[in-house]
């Protein structure tokens, strides 16, 4: 091992002849046998010369990948968290080698969270995981993750899927529609039959803590949703002037959040108040108020049942007749003993307008089945949904009132040996049908599409 004097010199005439280093005696370092002079400091506990040797070899090659990651690990050592950030940044775009990048991802996410820039580093321990070099080190990245995600006062989910679709227009099954005073049937125009296409969504949630305590804590949330279609061929031949994006709709909200320990032993109950508007075929369609309040009650160790009111004001942009509705949501859910779950729920409704076709009382049943263990590298889980809607009244009908019901079958598959920067794919499949006795309501539905789950 080289003396501290001999080190020096040897730094010394590196700055003057960048490619060689020599000791006082005159061998020749080698770029390798100076990278590992500096690996030996860096284990001795001297990163201040850990990092110059690294700054000699990058005056020798500034995009050293090794270099860097010597660099930047010395930084830390050092304190110096911004600069850490920077080279192992650069090591990691300057790197082939799936195993330097995990460990220039890591050191990127270790030098953010110390400067307390937690989202910063979320991202980087996912692109960490993406090259984690076994399982261990993957389920490692995954607790950094959770462990920020808890201290971080933003938190943040990000939707994205595509859909292919039979009916993504909302259309009529039916072909031709009845009035009242009218004795023949009226044909429907291609546009408000059902019209096959690809559904494009994506949207996203973020939420900053405001203040937190050892019973409640309250967030600002925001939300924004876009869905847009591309029609198929086959319909575009029936209506050549229409097009997907004619269907688009999207959502923006902002709102407040309050979860609170109302007693001892009681578990937290949400509040929450949000306010929003929609768009629709890229036009101003509706403006909305709502708030909601959820308690959930933990019954032995493998039952669980959430309750929440919840109560909504929207507003037309296109007519005055705003709806206002109240519903009250109940679901019971069991963990099996093999780690299934099971659950079941109800949803009572009641929506109040002057407008017609807006004023009715629903009532809608679910059940889910979801596996903990994957059959082939696929995790399933499969559901039905079944509702009614009575409406008070209907501009299509004199002698009775309207009446819908609707029932769904959806399945999920999430393709757990497939993870790519710690998000699985998931199939997600959807047969529908909406049954009325008004025949412009009667609608069919069937999807499939890809989205994409968080691992951790």
């Amino acid at each position: 091992m080289f003396s501290r004097l001999s080190f020096l010199a040897a730094i010394l005439l590196s700055m003057s002849s960048p490619v060689l280093a020599q000791n006082l005696t005159g061998d020749a370092l080698s770029p390798q046998q100076f990278y590992n002079l500096g690996l030996a400091l860096m284990r001795d506990g001297d990163p201040q010369d850990a990092a110059n040797v690294a700054d000699v070899l990058l005056q020798r090659k500034a995009d050293d990948p090794a270099a860097l990651i010597l660099r930047a690990e010395a930084a830390i050592a050092l304190g110096d968290f911004s600069g850490a950030a920077r080279f192992a940044r650069a090591a990691y775009y300057a790197q082939t080698s799936g195993v330097q990048k995990f460990a220039a991802a890591r050191l990127v996410a270790l030098a953010h969270s110390q400067l307390n820039q937690d989202s910063r580093a979320q991202v980087w321990l996912r692109r960490a995981r993406q090259y984690a070099p076994n399982a261990q080190t993957a389920r490692s990245v995954a607790d950094d993750y959770r462990f920020l995600r808890d201290r971080n006062p933003w938190s943040s989910s990000f939707r994205f899927g595509v859909t292919p679709s039979s009916n993504v227009n909302g259309g009529s099954s039916s072909d031709t529609l009845f009035l009242p005073g009218i004795p023949f049937p009226l044909t429907l125009s291609n546009d408000a039959k059902a019209l096959p296409g690809l559904k494009v969504s994506v949207g996203g949630n973020t939420s900053y803590r405001l203040a937190a305590s050892n019973t409640a804590v309250t967030f600002l949330t925001a939300s924004a949703d876009m869905r847009t279609y591309a029609l198929s061929p086959s319909a575009t031949e029936l209506v050549p002037d229409v097009r997907g994006s004619d269907f688009s709709d999207a959502t923006l909200a902002f709102g407040i959040k309050h979860r609170r320990i109302l007693s001892e032993g009681a578990r937290p109950t949400d509040f929450a108040l949000q306010i929003g508007q929609t768009w629709y075929g890229s036009a101003p369609y509706s403006q909305f108020s709502e708030g909601s309040v959820g308690q959930s009650f933990k019954i032995g160790t493998n039952n669980l049942i959430t309750a929440s009111l919840n109560a909504q004001r929207r507003t037309s942009l296109t007519d005055n007749a705003p709806v206002t509705t109240v519903s009250l949501n109940t679901r019971w859910r069991r963990n099996l003993q093999n780690s299934d779950t099971l659950s079941f729920g109800i949803n009572v409704g009641r929506a109040k307008s002057i407008a017609l076709d807006s004023d009715y009382t629903s009532i809608k049943y679910s059940a889910n089945y979801s596996f903990s263990e994957s059959f082939a590298g696929m995790r399933f889980g499969f559901g039905i949904d079944a509702e009614t809607r009575d409406f008070v009244a209907t501009r299509f009908l004199r002698s009775e009132p309207r009446a819908d019901k609707s029932i769904a079958l959806n399945m999920s598959v999430e393709f757990a040996d497939w993870e790519f920067y710690g998000f699985r794919p998931v199939l997600n499949a959807q047969i529908k049908r909406d049954q009325s006795n008004v025949d412009l309501f009667d609608r069919d539905y069937s999807s499939l599409g890809f989205d994409l789950r968080s691992s951790f």
